[in-house]
């Protein structure tokens, strides 16, 4: 019985303070303490959307969080073609449609470990969330300072982490958002290394379609 005892609270201790909780991580490249964290639980995809530079028309890359905690552009919509629009005959099994809200390009399968990109001055960046039962916008520009490079990356966070900061919500508008901080390897001896190495490796690990 002691011995049970013993075992409840180290295993409380392991849940609350393990990376345990699966997120969608927006981060300050250069500040990663700069954080907001998304809940994955019933997220279908969600979308980056902006003002085109050239044609001054509306962009939504579409994007769907998937297996080993990786991101797939999915789809993009637009209403003209321009720099950075991808083109069908591109990517093999790309296909090209019209519907009631522009040209569509689905089935682009790009996989990235994280998405890059810089929240514009004049590209109105949106990010919306597509969950099961309501779909959330946020104005990038709220969350971070344009021109600010940011990242966007599924990880495992500390799920006491997760629960604290989200009492600590930032408001939105009429909606809510967690700010956080680091956690999941902030305090490992091989941190600041990694940290660096991340650092020079700038976007390596994936690009956007985003305007500027």
């Amino acid at each position: 019985m002691k011995k049970i005892l013993l075992i409840i609270p180290i295993l409380l201790i392991l849940f609350f303070f393990l990376p345990l909780k699966k997120v969608l991580s927006v981060y300050s490249r250069k500040s990663p303490s700069q954080s907001y964290y998304f809940d994955l639980k019933s997220l279908e995809d969600f979308t980056i959307s902006y003002t085109h530079s050239v044609n001054k028309g509306r962009v939504h890359d579409v994007y769907l969080p998937i297996q080993k905690n990786k991101l797939k552009l999915d789809k993009t919509i637009f209403v003209s073609y321009g720099a950075g629009i991808p083109e069908p005959s591109e990517t093999e099994g790309a296909k090209f449609s019209i519907t009631e809200n522009g040209y569509q390009i689905e089935n682009l399968n790009r996989i990235l470990n994280k998405l890059t990109m810089a929240v514009g001055i004049v590209a109105n960046h949106h990010f919306s969330l597509n969950y099961k039962n309501e779909k959330i916008d946020f104005e990038l520009s709220k969350l971070f300072e344009p021109q600010t490079s940011i990242i966007f990356e599924i990880k495992n966070i500390c799920v006491a982490d997760f629960l604290i900061k989200k009492l600590k919500g930032v408001q939105n508008g009429q909606k809510t958002i967690t700010w956080i901080h680091r956690c999941d390897r902030k305090h490992s001896s091989n941190y600041k290394r990694r940290r660096n190495e991340k650092f020079n490796e700038r976007f390596r690990s994936g690009t956007s379609l985003q305007g500027t």
